[in-house]
């Protein structure tokens, strides 16, 4: 994963994508377009296999003790990530609840699926630091993503329509509901089919991971995003020979080819050039270092509360600050909606482009006109949000608008 991240970033603005030619000739528009495809799907997967890892029975047997803990490890770097939001004031047109969300959870979610890798590793998974910290890591990710997907019907209330946001939580909820009251029942089913000792045919296995591109559709059709669906989708995986099937078929897979593709393209957006001074690398050093003291210190005081060895503690919370893709998932959302992007929702659209406008210092702006003739040759509004996008537009523009 280092190794993706550092390829990205030589390759990207930071260091030799600042060349123009370089970056025509190596990453043209067309291969960018084609790449960061087949990154998006390997991130529907892995988010689909972080759910399938998940075993929601494993909560239901969680003691006080790892509740508590989750809570603690991500109230505090969540505190700490939002709070720095307000020295962001004025520099960023966003909406800030969104912005201090997005802060807040990108500090504070867990890499589940790394941590369950970490301590099989160390044979700790069956230990009572492991069933712990897998069980509050768990509670952490889900937290973590229900806040998420919140956020996005947040940006949506700024559209046109005020019950937007409703639609989109009342949606989820619907869709959720409909996976786990339909889509997994229809699973057992077939999976009871099979005879005992049998094994999952090619077929199978291809309608789970057609579910895969349904569910992150209709999620996206929704309004949240296609990351959810797989995600959840994921979750309603009934545990046992299926799910092991699934993780062996896909998981290599994933992680060597797709996942790579994912960090480069992630880090050839990330420009380090454009912090300017030692001052602000220094912030946002401190930042981060506040967040994990903050993670790390949450987990400890608690656990040492319930009675945990020193020694154990601090284990525990060392691995409670476990980090790895699923932070940079966050931001790559957080980026996805960001009105300051050169893609973003039409509610927000009429700021992208006056900011672009001052920022490039265009000399006039071309707006598309909402109507178009129609065969009897008279004009019919063909999207009326364009309409809205160009008044909110005419309202304070920069320029001279046509």
């Amino acid at each position: 994963m280092v190794m993706d991240i550092q390829r990205g970033v030589i390759l990207g603005p930071s260091i030799l994508g600042r060349s123009a030619n370089f970056s025509a000739t190596i990453f043209p528009l067309r291969s960018i377009m084609v790449l960061e495809t087949l990154a998006n799907v390997g991130l529907l997967f892995f988010l689909f296999l972080v759910g399938v890892e998940m075993d929601l029975g494993m909560i239901r047997k969680t003691s006080q003790k790892a509740i508590v803990i989750a809570i603690a490890c991500m109230s505090l770097p969540f505190l700490i990530g939002s709070s720095t939001t307000f020295l962001f004031n004025g520099e960023t047109q966003v909406n800030h609840l969104s912005f201090v969300v997005f802060m807040g959870v990108s500090l504070s979610v867990i890499a589940f699926s790394v941590l369950a890798q970490i301590l099989a590793e160390l044979k700790l998974l069956n230990t009572e630091i492991g069933k712990i910290a897998m069980s509050a890591a768990m509670i952490n990710d889900i937290c973590a993503w229900i806040l998420l997907a919140l956020v996005v019907a947040l940006v949506e209330s700024n559209s046109s329509t005020t019950l937007a946001p409703f639609y989109v939580i009342f949606s989820s909820i619907g869709f959720v509901l409909m996976l786990i009251f339909v889509v997994r029942p229809g699973i057992e089913w077939f999976i009871h089919r099979i005879p005992n000792g049998g094994s999952f045919s090619d077929y199978h296995i291809c309608l789970i991971l057609t579910g895969v591109f349904v569910c992150g559709f209709i999620t996206d059709a929704i309004g949240t995003h296609s990351i959810f669906g797989a995600f959840v989708f994921g979750i309603i995986i009934p545990k046992g020979p299926l799910a092991t099937t699934l993780l062996e078929k896909l998981e290599d897979f994933m992680t060597t080819l797709l996942l790579p593709l994912y960090f480069s393209i992630s880090e050839l957006r990330t420009d380090i050039s454009s912090v300017n001074g030692k001052g602000d690398y220094g912030f946002f050093i401190a930042i981060i270092v506040l967040a994990c003291v903050g993670k790390v210190a949450g987990t400890l005081l608690i656990a040492l509360y319930y009675k945990m060895p020193f020694r154990e503690a601090f284990v525990l919370a060392l691995l409670m600050n476990t980090k790895s893709l699923t932070e940079m998932v966050v931001l790559n959302m957080g980026l996805s909606i960001h009105p300051l992007t050169a893609i973003s929702p039409y509610s927000t659209m009429h700021e992208d482009i006056c900011h672009l406008a001052e920022d490039e210092r265009v000399t006039f702006i071309i707006l598309p006109f909402h109507k178009q003739q129609a065969v009897d040759g008279d004009m019919e509004a063909t999207n009326p949000v364009l309409r809205n996008i160009n008044q909110n537009v005419l309202v304070n523009p920069p320029t001279h608008s046509d």
